[in-house]
């Protein structure tokens, strides 16, 4: 058995001071949601590195339900902003996001888990 030692801390990044192509999360490994103090669900992620949590964003909300599962391990890409052309929130700036899941990595035991 390895132990290696995690940090209790977490990282966080504030979209508005991300470069565009910035990488918040290199290959993480995605744990699951922890509650904000807005009421929301933020996206936490362990890397080598630590724990790397991720505000919600709709465009990031979108992707994360629609195609990671815990345990899989996930490359975020901080793309810029966007103006929004249509819907509620037609012309308001919007952060958008590159997302890659490697849901091959999963573990079963993890996939279980999280069932």
């Amino acid at each position: 058995m390895a132990f290696r030692k995690v940090s209790a801390a977490k990282k966080y990044f504030k979209y508005s001071e991300c470069e565009e192509g910035q990488i918040l999360v290199d290959g993480g490994e995605f744990i699951g949601t922890t509650p904000n103090k807005y009421g929301k669900e933020n996206y936490d992620f362990r890397t080598d590195s630590g724990i790397i949590s991720l505000n919600p964003s709709g465009q990031l909300d979108y992707m994360m339900s629609a195609n990671v599962e815990i345990g899989d391990l996930v490359r975020v890409i901080y793309m810029g902003q966007i103006v929004l052309e249509k819907g509620q929130f037609k012309g308001k700036p919007a952060h958008n996001f590159e997302l890659e899941v490697d849901s091959d990595a999963r573990t079963p035991a993890k996939s279980k888990a999280a069932q």
